[in-house]
């Protein structure tokens, strides 16, 4: 419906001094096609020995990969492709059982604990994504094995193609430049290592064998970074006169501004950089013509790995996991405006790390905010970049026409301020807008889709973008797919009784004490688990006894910022679960260890309760003198929270932080153990069911009960549910009547 003219007067904003702020222009010419796109420019990478049977054996991460839209999956992953034998895996990334005084009995990881290859092949025939192989060569060369590698490879490609599969992308070996590729490593001290002359030699073995089963397979060699830099040039110039026959793809990895990216840099940036003025989309550019000039125009770049860097952002409590993806998207624009062929976001996920600033696809197996702009660029794949200009700073473009004339516009507003923006497009009106959606913050920092509009004035379609913000705009194609129908499962809600609802002693990740209908996770960022070290009194803080008195803590320290453990609760009952206590027990070692602990609310569903809250505080503890004995134990109450409850669903995340360690003993560690909350389920909840099921991105769920079952007779009985992609839940109170229940699907 186009706009009446009393609404037109709206198009522009009107300034106390009588001026009118035109809007933002944005032409887009479909005339100037630049280069295709296709699904491989949207990939990710797995780490087997990271990933563990217990989330990713799950339907819900297959189910969360192949809603997203991968093009393809690396495995085994990047460094430790250089330890790894894809027939033998010992589950231990960076340590080579080839290594003769390797321990097997004592290293190796059940099966249980790592994605074997039958097992990543299962998870794309579940998504679809395209397989992309990973070659070790370096083990051959560190143990003068370099015979049996060459048929280790041989034999990898024969395996796959006799369980009917099409290795189409093989990578050789990852980083052969860095100190901590396998053979650079030097474990077996010869003093040899990685150049690019020795990489082409092996290189050219390993694809020999490779091709033998799989001659159309694209091969894909790795290089040094800075692609307009003296050392790559230099790799280059070495390598492809020897093996620039074999090679298809040169990979790449960027991870943006090392040690120091922050939000405030990356505002700053306009368009975001990765050295001086050259953005992501020059370096993309440069690579693809460097390969042209030299007389290799079939050579094409690929980034395997990139991600935002470790930096400030870490440590920031302004920051959040929308803040993190926003400036994700920036590069996946810049890779698709320069014509990038292959991408892939390191990593899928990664466990143990802080749940509140986590920059993965997943965190521990569930969808992070990064999965939603991945979704609105999934629909990239298979059209071609058109030319398009933004006349405001801030405001970047990027836009691909399909073959059938369909266009997606992707507008990201880096500016603190909505801005109203005009299209300058010819041949497209608002009749033609399929689809049109925004990434924005959703109000808790954990990022959320919903849908904008659009509207014509005198035959000029415009929108407005919010402040901090990426937008897709579809025109020209069928509405979108019909949402499948989830399959729905019931549970009875559980009743947590009073105690211990989760308790960690000396492992990272899930809790070694748990209750049904809790969900919990263990991350953060300290030294290490040091196996040395422990308090060995057997309670959790004072009053709650059963601790294990084995040795192994979190050993935490003031350098790098390895200071705190992080913590997050999930209600999974079906019924408001109040947080009563935190348990733990801290040490400062020595003399120059940190001697202050506070508790800190980080992220969640508490009311009243901004980010990085200070809850609870200890200071000056004298120090123990040794790593193991009977630490310091503290009782810390939540019941001064104006709240402390969690409805169904609902989740809070603490941490735990040291400070305060004498100048210059920054290095000196404390161990934090037995950490535990408890908790119960409110008194005289009534009993009741939790429904869960499988969701997709854009959509919305209700969940709805008949007695009935007659078309007028159902109605809601629980909020509205959407957002990201994976396991969605409800919970209904049970009646003594007969209820049927089903799910609404809304697109």
């Amino acid at each position: 419906m186009r706009l009446s003219a009393t609404i037109r007067l709206f198009a522009f904003c009107l300034i106390p001094f009588g001026i009118l702020i035109a809007d933002t222009s944005v032409s887009i010419d479909v005339d100037t096609q630049e280069h295709p796109i296709t699904d491989m420019v949207l990939g990710t990478g797995l780490i087997y020995s990271w990933n563990a049977d217990s989330v990713y054996g799950s339907e819900e991460v297959a189910h969360i990969m192949k809603d997203i839209g991968f093009g393809a999956l690396r495995w085994p992953g990047g460094t430790l492709v250089t330890f790894y034998h894809w027939d033998d895996l010992n589950g231990q990334g960076w340590l080579d059982h080839w290594d003769p005084d390797y321990d097997r009995e004592l290293k190796d990881q059940p099966a249980s604990n790592y994605m074997d290859l039958d097992e990543y092949l299962a998870l794309i025939d579940k998504t679809g994504s395209e397989i992309m192989l990973g070659v070790n060569m370096s083990s051959g060369k560190e143990w003068d094995r370099e015979a049996e590698g060459v048929e280790e490879a041989r034999q990898l490609m024969i395996y796959c193609k006799s369980k009917g599969y099409d290795v189409k992308y093989i990578y050789f070996d990852n980083e052969s430049f860095q100190e901590g590729n396998n053979y650079n490593r030097d474990d077996n001290n010869d003093g040899q290592s990685w150049d690019a002359a020795s990489y082409a030699h092996s290189f050219n073995l390993y694809a020999a064998a490779v091709k033998e089963t799989y001659p159309d397979a694209k091969l894909i060699a790795n290089a040094h970074n800075d692609v307009t830099g003296p050392s790559f040039r230099h790799h280059m110039q070495e390598m492809l006169p020897i093996a620039g026959h074999n090679i298809d793809f040169v990979d790449v990895h960027y991870y943006w501004q090392w040690a120091t990216a922050s939000w405030d840099i990356w505002k700053s940036q306009r368009p975001m950089t990765r050295k001086g003025s050259e953005t992501y989309e020059d370096s993309v550019e440069a690579a693809n013509k460097y390969f042209v000039d030299e007389g290799y125009p079939h050579i094409r770049l690929a980034i395997m790995e990139w991600n935002i860097a470790p930096g400030p952002w870490e440590t920031d409590t302004n920051h959040n996991k929308f803040r993190t993806a926003l400036m994700q998207s920036e590069m996946q624009m810049q890779f698709i405006k320069g014509g990038l062929d292959i991408g892939m976001l390191w990593a899928f996920g990664v466990p143990s790390v802080d749940s509140s600033n986590d920059k993965h696809v997943v965190h521990k197996g569930k969808a992070n905010a990064t999965v939603l702009w991945m979704w609105l660029y999934s629909k990239a794949a298979g059209k071609s970049v058109v030319d398009t200009d933004s006349s405001k700073e801030g405001i970047h473009v990027v836009a691909l026409e399909g073959e059938s004339g369909e266009l997606l516009i992707y507008l990201l507003n880096k500016n603190d301020t909505d801005e109203a923006v005009s299209f300058d497009l010819d041949g497209y009106g608002l009749a033609d807008v399929s689809e049109a959606w925004r990434f924005h913050d959703g109000g808790k920092g954990l990022g959320a889709l919903e849908r904008i509009g659009l509207w014509e004035v005198d035959s000029t379609l415009k929108t407005t973008l919010k402040a901090n913000s990426v937008n897709m705009i579809g025109l020209g194609y069928a509405a979108v797919e019909e949402p499948l129908v989830p399959d729905l499962k019931a549970e009875l809600s559980v009743a947590v009784p009073n105690g211990v609802i989760a308790a960690w002693e000396k492992s990272a990740g899930a809790p070694d004490r748990s209750v049904p209908g809790v969900e919990a996770w263990l991350g953060g960022r300290y030294f290490k688990i040091d196996g040395t070290a422990g308090s060995t009194d057997g309670n959790y803080g004072e009053s709650i006894d059963g601790a294990n008195t084995d040795l192994g803590v979190f050993s935490v320290r003031m350098s790098e910022g390895q200071n705190y453990i992080s913590f997050e609760v999930v209600n999974d009952s079906g019924a408001p679960l109040r947080l009563d206590e935190v348990h733990f027990d801290y040490a400062p070692w020595w003399l120059a260890s940190p001697k202050d602990v506070f508790l800190e609310y980080v992220d969640g569903d508490l009311s009243n309760l901004p980010r990085g809250t200070e809850l609870l505080s200890f200071e000056g503890l004298p120090n123990l003198g040794k790593k193991a004995g009977d630490f310091y134990d503290f009782d810390w109450s939540f019941e001064s929270l104006s709240d402390r409850v969690l409805a169904h669903g609902e989740r809070a995340v603490f941490r735990l932080v040291v400070s305060n360690s004498t100048p210059g003993g920054e290095s000196a560690s404390g161990g934090l153990d037995n950490i535990a909350i408890t908790g119960a389920s409110l008194p005289g909840e009534a009993e009741g069911m939790v429904f869960k099921w499988l969701g997709e991105t854009g959509r919305e769920y209700g969940l709805m009960k008949s007695s009935t079952l007659t078309p007028n007779d159902w109605e809601a009985v629980a909020e509205p549910v959407s957002g990201m992609p994976g396991g969605m839940s409800s919970a209904a109170e049970l009646e003594r009547d007969t209820s049927f229940f089903r799910i609404e699907v809304k697109p």
